[in-house]
């Protein structure tokens, strides 16, 4: 009996390798890229803007990507279908101003002059539309 109460305070004693130590905390900062958010930009390219200053928006699109413009005819209703969607759930801004119509929902890009565009790009992803609202 008297090895038993000496293996209890021989097992009650912490060691040296197990002690506890008091770490300050850390804070860890940065940024996130785009493209790991849910967004990715696809910028047009500008010489390809310059060349076609006579065209529309409308033939811009058409020839340098992946938007599907769908065109009634020379001097008509120009609009575009992005990701399988219609053209009312397209959000189209410049300069951070909504373009599209407050009624349809849909912008006309063959009313837009290539020459306004010295820049242009589309946003893919769920989260291009973070700042805006009506779009898919």
């Amino acid at each position: 009996m008297t090895l038993l109460p000496a293996f209890v305070a021989y097992a009650a004693v912490p060691d040296a390798d197990t002690a506890s130590v008091c770490i300050d905390a850390a804070s860890v900062y940065g940024s996130r890229p785009l493209i790991a958010a849910g967004m990715h930009r696809t910028p047009f390219d500008s010489l390809a803007l310059k060349e076609n200053i006579s065209l529309s928006f409308a033939d811009i699109l058409s020839y340098n990507s992946s938007v599907f413009v769908k065109q009634y005819g020379r001097a008509t209703q120009s609009t575009v279908s992005f990701r399988g969607t219609s053209a009312s759930h397209t959000q189209v801004l410049w300069n951070g101003m909504k373009l599209n119509s407050p009624m349809l929902g849909m912008t006309d890009f063959s009313m837009i002059p290539a020459f306004l565009t010295d820049s242009a790009e589309l946003l893919h992803g769920s989260s291009s539309l973070q700042a805006v609202s009506g779009g898919l």
